[in-house]
């Protein structure tokens, strides 16, 4: 359903995350011969909608707009700045604001992979309009997170771009691992695949029955923006592609788990010891800086919050000695949010100013 739907992106995004805020290993590419699925972004922001129908013609702007997409106007995004911190070896915050700007009144996708003709219509009408809108963009460059990618690379160069390309390496840390795994080339077949075999479609990208070649450019080029750390190469199994019973996939198997295991346990070995004695000082109001953070992601203000959180800010910047600022209100009235986005700001400023700033939040 999740696929149908357009939301495997960012599924895989948010777990992705998840595992870069883990001790060892954080991300593992296993590079094969397919170069995966390309939807169109599940939601689209108006501005970016504009400028991308002012590259179609008549027929291709209705279809987009009055049957693909449809304009949500109450749509409330969540900016970078107010979301957690990223984790430390994953994307900057830099880049994921640039690959996550997406602020304002989103058009949402109406369409799903169920009406396969209408979908693949949809996406060469973006791609093409993408080129045209960014044309001075290099969506191959490795090191871009700019909005053009989002209608040329497939969900898993996305994630190898938040899980690698992306990531910001740790001295001392193996955090990544690139696997790769070809067959070997015979005659009669494409990069060692047998195209008349049944089993093909699982292994090589294709179009109506035939390569489809645009996917393979893209694949070819991810390859050469990787230096792999284990690589295998072998013969094609015929009506399987790889068969565990034939003695040199078993072996090819069993190699790929082996480096697989090792370079887990090395990666944990590594965080062991590297690891850093808990200090209660630094780490308690660190715990409650990043709960403020979380909380004030989620800050929708009233206009009465607004003036609470000013007066609130006011009072901290000018500095009132031996007297204290007391926010009451009723349980669920928001007291929490609103502390946690005087917090934020407060952070900000210290930050700004070269100091820092202490909370504790109680109960």
């Amino acid at each position: 359903e999740e696929s149908t739907d357009m939301q495997t992106s960012a599924i895989c995004m948010t777990e992705l995350s998840n595992c870069q805020a883990s001790a060892g290993l954080t991300y593992l590419y296993i590079g094969c011969d397919k170069y995966g699925f390309r939807p169109p972004p599940k939601t689209i922001p108006q501005a970016k909608m504009d400028n991308l129908l002012e590259m179609m013609n008549e027929d291709d702007r209705k279809f987009v707009k009055n049957i693909c997409y449809k304009l949500d106007e109450n749509s409330v995004t969540t900016h970078e700045q107010f979301k957690p911190p990223p984790p430390a070896c994953g994307p900057s915050l830099e880049v994921l604001q640039q690959w996550n700007d997406n602020d304002g009144p989103q058009y949402v996708l109406q369409i799903s992979t169920k009406g396969w003709n209408d979908f693949v219509k949809l996406v060469d009408i973006l791609r093409q309009a993408a080129l045209k809108l960014w044309a001075a963009e290099d969506p191959r460059d490795p090191k871009s997170a700019h909005w053009l990618k989002k209608f040329i690379v497939s969900v898993t160069e996305e994630e190898l771009c938040h899980g690698a390309l992306w990531a910001n390496p740790e001295p001392g840390r193996t955090r990544i691992k690139i696997f790769m795994r070809s067959f070997e080339e015979q005659e009669g077949t494409f990069k060692g695949i047998p195209l008349d075999d049944p089993k093909a479609k699982a292994f090589v990208d294709m179009d109506n029955g035939r390569v489809d070649e645009e996917a393979q450019k893209l694949l070819d080029e991810q390859k050469a923006m990787l230096k792999p750390d284990h690589a295998w190469s072998i013969l094609w199994a015929e009506g399987k592609g790889v068969d565990p019973k034939k003695e040199e996939h078993k072996k090819y198997l069993d190699e790929f788990c082996a480096r697989f295991e090792e370079a887990c346990v090395d990666s944990l070995n590594e965080a062991i010891a590297n690891e850093i004695e808990p200090d209660p000082i630094v780490d308690e109001p660190e715990h409650h800086l990043r709960f403020a953070a979380e909380r004030a992601h989620k800050y929708h203000p009233t206009p009465t919050a607004v003036t609470v959180v000013d007066h609130v800010a006011a009072f901290l910047h000018h500095g009132r000695g031996g007297k204290a600022f007391v926010v009451h209100g009723k349980s669920g009235a928001g007291k929490t949010y609103i502390m946690s986005e005087v917090t934020r700001r407060a952070a900000g400023q210290a930050q700004a100013s070269g100091g820092g700033c202490a909370v504790r939040f109680l109960g």
